[in-house]
């Protein structure tokens, strides 16, 4: 059974975009054999997930 794992990126200072850089790094280098991936991206509004269709799922 694979676990889900949320890599949390951006925020609300200077560094968001190498956060988002960074998240997509790991999320590309982590095992998929053991784990689902779900990059959550957040902003000074809000946070949200965007599948493989992107589709964008807001997180409450």
């Amino acid at each position: 059974m694979k676990k889900n794992v949320a890599l949390i990126a951006g925020g609300y200072s200077g560094e968001y975009e190498i956060s988002i850089m960074s998240g997509q790094q790991i999320a590309k280098h982590i095992d998929n054999e053991r784990f689902v991936t779900y990059l959550i991206i957040v902003t000074k509004n809000n946070w949200y997930y965007t599948d493989e269709e992107n589709n964008r799922y807001e997180i409450d």
